[in-house]
């Protein structure tokens, strides 16, 4: 089996005099030899097409050097717009004729790294460039950090706390009003028995590849995929995206039971509750470890319903008050919705009527 094509770091200078570019060239070969591409246009408007055409082709441009005065766009204004769809490049202006308000401006306006007088001496423009490089990295570095955490901390946490991800910390809150959505596996304790730790959990996370686009294409957000008393845990700024995840669960459990079909697992059941109320959602843990965390009567109840779904052939159950919260939404008119009891939460003496939304 071939081995895939590496695709290389590229180098992009621009400059509207062919000399300058030989020159640039030559250097850069003899300082960095075949660890990166070179590339090189002769204006701003041939360097973007060259940018978006090694986009394409899955090659990163990681610095980018620019003349100042070129015919068309100047280098300032070239690395202000290629700023804005590609911040994270690293951008060095070398020219002999720009005035200081073009530096500043690019400095401004695209984050410019370097600003190099012609005609440049060598070993300060090898060394901005190697410099430049480590910025790059350093950066990449840190995006894919964040990327990963926040596979941990979800993305809306952090923007009701307005925090970026570094900042977070041990008792960090929000408190708002919102719908809680509890899901599990109806017979989830069978399906464990018979089948070894490790078949249970790719299972699991089989599963939750198909469920996980219900959620998110709702704009849920994902605080808890499993817990030791729930199942999953699912928070919605908004009523009538919960009721359409809720119906958008169902449809991706029977897609996955139809898939797996003669499993001996299959047919799964998704039995699912919810409930609207004050919700407080943050940051748990220790200085060593942290971790997101709801404490509410909302969830509690939204877990409770869960668990009675399974005695009422896994239908939707939610409480009288998200009920009326959907009442009038048109699309939901079709939806045959019928209280069907009452259930009690510990520590509270009052009754909370529910009803179900027939599959």
């Amino acid at each position: 089996m071939p081995k895939p094509e590496i695709k290389k770091p590229v180098i992009l200078c621009v400059d509207d005099e062919k000399m300058v570019l030989d020159s640039l060239n030559n250097q850069l070969q003899k300082k960095f030899g075949d660890k990166y591409n070179y590339e090189f246009a002769e204006s701003a408007e041939e360097a973007i097409e060259l940018i978006n055409s090694l986009e394409k082709e899955g090659y990163p441009v990681i610095i980018v050097i620019s003349d100042q005065i070129m015919p068309g766009l100047t280098g300032d204004k070239f690395l202000t717009m290629i700023h804005k769809d590609h911040p994270e490049q690293i951008k060095v202006l070398l020219t002999g004729q720009a005035s200081l308000e073009s530096a500043i401006n690019a400095v401004n306006n695209a984050n410019l790294y370097r600003y190099l007088n012609k005609p440049w001496e060598e070993n300060d423009f090898l060394l901005t460039v190697e410099k430049g490089i480590e910025q790059y990295n350093l950066l990449e570095e840190r995006a894919q950090q964040h990327k990963i955490f926040s596979k941990f901390i979800p993305k809306q946490l952090l923007e009701y706390l307005a925090k970026p991800i570094v900042k977070i910390e041990v008792g960090d809150y929000i408190e708002k009003e919102m719908t809680a959505l509890v899901c599990d596996i109806g017979n989830f304790s069978f399906i464990a028995e018979i089948m070894s730790a490790k078949e249970t959990f790719n299972f699991i996370n089989n599963y939750l590849k198909y469920i996980e686009p219900a959620i998110t294409n709702n704009k849920g957000l994902i605080e808890k995929f499993f817990g030791e008393d729930t199942g999953i845990v699912t928070l919605f700024d908004v009523p009538s995206d919960a009721i359409k995840a809720a119906l958008d669960l169902q449809i991706a459990t029977k897609k996955f039971n139809e898939d797996h079909k003669g499993q001996k697992y299959t047919p799964i059941k998704c039995s699912l509750g919810l409930d609207i109320g004050n919700i407080m959602l943050g940051i748990i843990g220790s200085e060593k470890k942290l971790q997101t965390a709801v404490i509410s009567k909302t969830l509690i109840i939204a877990s409770r319903l869960q668990g009675q779904s399974v005695l009422y052939n896994n239908q939707i159950l939610l409480s009288e008050t998200l009920a009326e919260k959907i009442k009038d939404i048109p699309e939901f008119k079709r939806l045959e919705i019928k209280p069907l009891g009452k259930i009690r939460v510990a520590g509270d003496k009052n009754e909370i009527p529910f009803l179900g939304i027939k599959s």
